[in-house]
């Protein structure tokens, strides 16, 4: 009986288990990509901060064209500086979620064989 639920547990872990774990580590890293929406800020990587530009108005004066374009570059640069922190961040969490999930699955491996090693270990410490 032993055996057999030893051998089931087996079964499990390197089977059903492992790709359940694979799958939640993929999940989180996408999340995350996700929650940060670094695809969408990379997109719009240089759109005026919250949208914030102003209109060069009808006819062309020289003063008001360029007074509007310095408003409008510093929207963008503004837009694109918070916007490239973000997505850096993103990134770092991300690829910090990909480095866990890659130790935890490391780890997922080896942790029927310490099983026994804590348990021997154990009784060592009580003996």
């Amino acid at each position: 009986m032993f055996s057999s639920l030893f051998v089931q547990f087996l079964a499990w872990h390197y089977g059903d288990g492992l790709k359940d774990t694979v799958r939640n580590g993929i999940n989180a890293v996408i999340g995350f990509l996700n929650y940060f929406s670094v695809l969408e800020l990379s997109r719009t990587l240089f759109s005026p901060w919250h949208r914030i530009v102003e209109s060069y108005g009808r006819g062309f004066d020289p003063g008001e064209f360029f007074f509007t374009l310095a408003g409008n570059l510093i929207s963008r640069v503004i837009g694109a500086g918070v916007r490239a922190v973000v997505i850096v961040v993103g990134l770092l969490v991300s690829f910090t979620a990909l480095v866990s999930g890659l130790c935890f699955i490391i780890i997922w491996f080896v942790m029927p064989l310490l099983i026994p090693v804590f348990f021997l270990w154990g009784l060592a410490m009580v003996f």
